[in-house]
């Protein structure tokens, strides 16, 4: 593929797209899984994402900041088949059994019971957020992604950015009771998420 791009836009711009794809292209997955909780949808956006950004450079586009620019291309997507879809009808054990979901045996499966349920839980709390919060927490605690690249991608300033961060810290610390540290329950999820996907 390499010397496939390399024919196309110049050696720079074509090895420079090929490290990002390969910093970034497992981030980028997770975010669509995150929000798609489809493993064929979220890697379809993954690549889309990606043939966008490239598009974007071969009509003469210059991208200052990759990591941004690519989270704002797959929220764009993202966004995008959310308006494509219906209703989304409750998965019966056989559909979870074709994602790939299977039962483990033992403690394992209490403790990864235990970890969906917070899990739920925490993620309960977030939808009961305004969308303007939950988009940045979950792009800070569950991406890990900094303020500034958080205010690139959503077209907002770095200072508002940190006040919804905080306010939203505050929520969720008067919220919970299990864990005293929030940002601990976020990377929990992300935890749960990466083992999941």
């Amino acid at each position: 593929m390499h010397q496939l791009l390399k024919g196309i836009h110049g050696q720079k711009t074509s090895k420079n797209f090929m490290d990002a794809y390969e910093r970034f292209a497992d981030a980028i997955y997770k975010y669509c899984y995150f929000r798609l909780s489809s493993k064929e949808q979220a890697e379809e956006i993954t690549q889309e994402t990606f043939l966008h950004t490239w598009q974007y450079l071969l009509d003469g586009g210059r991208i200052l900041n990759i990591r941004p620019f690519l989270y704002k291309t797959a929220h764009n997507l993202v966004v995008n088949e959310y308006a494509r879809r219906s209703r989304k009808k409750e998965s019966s054990l056989e559909d979870l059994h074709e994602q790939g979901f299977d039962l483990p045996d033992g403690q394992i499966a209490y403790k990864q019971v235990e970890d969906r349920m917070e899990c739920r839980r925490m993620l309960k709390l977030l939808d009961s957020f305004d969308p303007a919060y939950q988009e940045v927490m979950t792009m800070r605690y569950i991406d890990d992604l900094s303020p500034k690249e958080i205010a690139l991608i959503c077209n907002e300033t770095e200072n508002t950015i940190s006040i919804r961060l905080h306010r939203g810290l505050k929520k969720i610390r008067s919220a919970l009771t299990k864990h005293s540290q929030p940002d601990q329950a976020f990377k929990s999820i992300a935890q749960i998420l990466t083992q999941s996907g």
